[in-house]
């Protein structure tokens, strides 16, 4: 139809169909080329061709191409009269300079966006923080976050506010108020995925707190409520941590027997069986750590825990008085 009926008044709509297929099968290559052809930049209030434009820019940024994109959101700026639409196209060019690292000119364009479009407020001021984390201007970013968390507590923006603005603290090394906020955010949402890593944030911060307890009880938290959560594993590891640094060795050695099961080949598994054969070193357990070096032996494939594991074993022989096997591990 292109082809044979390139003045068509249907062009535009035929342009648009073919696209929308096109990318619906990624196929983002081949509408780049189409664009290429068949895109006319002439000025024009034509709706469907503000839509090509629109079609044709989100295209562009699948491939990378932020100069082509540019140029399609410069046309929707200058074509269309819908306020909205306008809006959209300036802020996709303000990503697109975030996307660049070039965040000066990002900032400006979230802030043009945050003055000039009320419906646009909450979204260019979230972005302006996050380019101001970007840039590690983290207390620039509390002040913008705090304003925002204000202004529009219930709003619906993807990361959360409130997650980030615990993230934030915690790069200020405000962990107290860091830990609150996760706590608040996981209470509120618990539904959302982001909960589980904030009562795992939450755990994490209150151990370098020396709050431990507290870390048992989110870490426990996170274990009951999200079993199937990546970070679990991190939080059993942290729990052996927890509970040996408070010397409740049977806590210890239940949530690392936790771990060699579940999580038998793991890097942190291996090292929770480091420090356990260390404490029972150190009550001259000796056979008990020797068992616990046969674990990492017989199911680690790291060399340098290999390593580890052989000599430290040999020097619980050497201390058991066992000076054959000592010589035969080292």
């Amino acid at each position: 139809f292109l082809e044979t009926f390139p003045a068509s008044t249907a062009k535009a709509e035929v342009l648009c169909t073919l696209s929308e297929t096109m990318i619906q099968e990624q196929l983002f290559t081949k509408v780049a080329a189409l664009a290429d052809k068949y895109f006319d930049f002439s000025p024009t209030k034509n709706l469907m061709m503000l839509k090509l434009a629109e079609l044709f820019c989100k295209n562009s940024l699948k491939l990378n191409q932020y100069d082509e994109a540019e140029n399609y959101f410069e046309f929707i700026i200058k074509n269309s009269e819908d306020r909205e639409i306008i809006g959209q196209a300036m802020l996709w060019k303000a990503e697109i300079a975030y996307n660049r690292k070039d965040y000066n000119k990002a900032l400006v364009q979230y802030a043009d966006i945050y003055k000039m479009y009320p419906n646009l407020k909450d979204k260019s001021l979230f972005r302006i923080a996050q380019t101001q984390i970007s840039m590690d201007n983290y207390k620039e970013a509390l002040i913008t976050l705090e304003k925002l968390i204000k202004n529009s507590p219930n709003n619906d923006i993807e990361p959360s506010q409130l997650f980030i603005y615990a993230t934030v603290l915690e790069k200020l090394g405000e962990y107290k108020q860091a830990v609150n906020m996760y706590l608040k955010y996981a209470l509120d949402n618990a539904q959302k995925t982001d909960a589980e890593l904030a009562y795992y944030q939450a755990a994490s911060l209150s151990l370098t707190l020396g709050d431990t307890m507290d870390a048992i009880k989110y870490f426990n938290t996170l274990i009951d409520n999200y079993p199937q959560s990546p970070e679990v594993e991190m939080a059993y590891y942290k729990l052996v941590y927890a509970y040996l640094s408070i010397q409740s060795y049977d806590m210890a050695t239940n949530y690392a027997n936790i771990l060699s099961k579940n999580y038998p080949n793991s890097e942190v598994t291996i090292q929770a069986s480091f420090w356990l054969s260390d404490y029972y070193q150190k009550n001259k357990q000796y056979n008990e750590a020797i068992r616990k070096l046969d674990s990492i032996i017989n199911s680690s494939q790291d060399a340098s825990s290999l390593a580890e594991a052989y000599y430290k074993k040999a020097y619980d022989y050497y201390l058991s008085g066992d000076l054959d096997k000592a010589q035969e591990s080292i």
